[in-house]
């Protein structure tokens, strides 16, 4: 399997996991500095306390599903097969650092655009959780606001250089469908 390939079945996985969620009729509209941080707020990220790389705060993973997105995400940091790690000046080698906001709804009353609105929020996520390696680049945002059907993947530079934008749009494409179909 490419990497390419490798990368679709990672991110398709996930989206496949929430498409068959419930999704009760009111949620809460998020921002930035309103959404938990998994590494800090460990309580209020959905996953019972466990520290991770998921935020999910309403609950829309099972546990089962959010355990398996995690071993994901762990065979992607270990750059396990078919996944791959990547060389960092003075790191040496390390895998992706992948990190997830899942949510119902986001607050894009400051854009227009709910496209550009999806980016700055997942851009203003990565960088205040601190998603990769600082001198590496490498890591990798994914980012679903499933009842604004907007889904958004931001990366460091590293990580970008690895897996430009036209297999992240790949992944994309293959994300969207799932999301129109998740009125």
């Amino acid at each position: 399997m490419g990497l390419r390939a490798a990368w679709i079945r990672a991110f398709g996985c996930f989206v496949l996991l929430w498409a068959a969620a419930a999704e009760p009729g009111n949620h809460r509209k998020w921002t930035p500095s309103t959404y938990p941080n998994p590494q800090k707020d460990v309580d209020l990220c959905g996953r019972n306390g466990v520290k991770s790389s998921i935020c999910d705060p309403e609950n829309i993973l099972s546990v089962e599903a959010a355990n398996m997105v995690d071993g994901l995400i762990n065979e992607i940091a270990e750059g396990n097969s078919p996944y791959r790690k990547m060389q960092c000046a003075g790191d040496g080698v390390q895998g992706f650092r992948i990190a997830v906001a899942l949510m119902h709804k986001m607050d894009h009353a400051k854009h227009a655009d709910k496209a550009a609105a999806a980016q700055a929020f997942a851009r203003a996520l990565h960088d205040s959780w601190g998603v990769g390696d600082p001198m590496c680049q490498n890591g990798v945002l994914l980012f679903l606001a499933i009842g604004s059907r907007e889904v958004y993947i931001s990366t460091g530079k590293g990580a970008k250089a690895v897996v430009p934008d036209d297999q992240l749009t790949t992944v994309l494409d293959n994300i969207k469908p799932a999301l129109k179909h998740k009125r």
